[in-house]
């Protein structure tokens, strides 16, 4: 099977919206979407009622085209997992400047650039310099509990990417059909794209991966 990567971003900004994913869908014509969504999930993101702008170009897909949806995420964490990330990256922000120009940068790039931008170096390059601040701060602050919940964060990010790989590859294993699609938050496209490479040099299945899409006129 050949598979799209898709890095993706969850709610609709300018460009990036739901008309333009719908509309990478049609050219790539995936048989199979592999979501970035827990098993628990699936019910509401096929009928589009997921809240977010990929199970909404999805549903509007698959009005006329029978492809299989499977969710290959891990179940949510906690509750205190996404409280306690949240309070440290209010703290990041507010400590630093840098921080915020890059993360105004990022949201005018995505809302101006679309799904261009989000599949392109110049957006993991963002993405790379806030991690890299995000790391600076925290050492700045020399609070060791915010930087343990950051390290939490990228530990539990790392795991459910080897897991969506790991139930992508399962799912393809004398599967028939021959094209997919991998939507997904352009933050682990990267990694992904990593971790992917290193199965290819070590796996002898037939998965192929495609890192380019088609884009819409718009988006050229």
């Amino acid at each position: 099977m050949r598979i799209s990567l898709i890095g993706t971003y969850h709610a609709e900004t300018g460009l990036t919206s739901v008309s333009e994913l719908h509309g990478i869908l049609e050219r790539l014509q995936p048989e199979v979407i592999f979501a970035e969504i827990p098993s628990s999930k699936l019910s509401r993101y096929i009928n589009g009622s997921h809240a977010n702008l990929e199970s909404q170009a999805v549903a509007i897909f698959r009005k006329n085209h029978a492809a299989e949806v499977v969710p290959v995420d891990l179940d949510e964490p906690s509750e205190d997992f996404f409280r306690q990330a949240g309070e440290m990256f209010v703290k990041v922000e507010h400590t630093s400047a840098p921080y915020r120009q890059l993360i105004d940068q990022q949201s005018s790039a995505v809302r101006d650039g679309g799904f261009a931008y989000l599949n392109s170096e110049r957006c993991q390059q963002v993405l790379a310099d806030i991690h890299k601040e995000t790391l600076d701060t925290l050492a700045w602050t020399r609070n060791e509990g915010l930087k343990e919940i950051y390290e939490h964060w990228i530990q539990v990010n790392d795991l459910r990417e080897k897991t969506m790989l790991a139930n992508i590859y399962r799912y393809c294993e004398g599967c028939p059909l021959t094209s997919g699609a991998l939507l997904v938050g352009t933050a682990h496209r990267k990694a992904l794209m990593g971790k992917i490479q290193q199965l290819q040099c070590k796996d002898s299945s037939q998965v192929t991966w495609d890192f380019e899409i088609p884009l819409t006129m718009r988006q050229k």
